[in-house]
């Protein structure tokens, strides 16, 4: 049962494969302008609001039907590119607009002695494109 998307990337839960966040974090900023103003405290005034930006940790094992160092190549390819597309979790879309993934961090590799990954966690960090 696939859970959410990005492009080419699905995070799915079969009997054969699991490749879903660990954990979920969604920040929404807003833009401010300062005006600084003679004897009196400065003044705020609201431009408009930010990109939302999304964070999903997630749990690459060859034990739950990933090919890891596939996964994390693509991860990396995409963090590189100009490439955007809409991010989806459970059928929802995380925003009106399209997101790039902004970074990919590797972390916790462990290898077979083959030098073959066999697990790894990574932290995706995405950004709405406008």
């Amino acid at each position: 049962m696939q859970v959410g998307s990005f492009g080419p990337v699905i995070f799915e839960v079969t009997d054969k494969k699991v490749f879903t966040p660990d954990s979920r974090s969604r920040t929404n900023t807003s833009n401010w302008a300062t005006h600084d103003r003679i004897e009196g405290k400065s003044r705020s005034q609201y431009l408009s609001p930010g990109l939302t930006q999304v964070q999903y940790k997630v749990r690459i094992r060859a034990d739950m039907g990933m090919r890891p160092q596939a996964t994390i190549d693509l991860l990396h390819t995409l963090a590189q590119s100009r490439q955007v597309y809409p991010l989806f979790m459970g059928g929802v879309p995380q925003a009106v607009n399209p997101f790039k993934l902004k970074e990919c961090q590797e972390d916790d590799s462990l290898r077979l002695p083959t030098g073959e990954l066999f697990s790894c966690e990574a932290t995706l960090s995405f950004e709405e494109y406008t």
